[in-house]
């Protein structure tokens, strides 16, 4: 399971998202720097 987060996603709030779906990969796309 694959969990697409805002990239403006902290670590924290990335970490708790981990911790709350064992085994899923938490993506927070970062935007394309101009």
């Amino acid at each position: 399971m694959k969990i697409l987060v805002g990239w403006h996603a902290t670590e924290d709030e990335l970490a708790r998202f981990r911790d709350a779906v064992p085994g899923a990969t938490v993506v927070a796309p970062k935007p394309e720097p101009y």
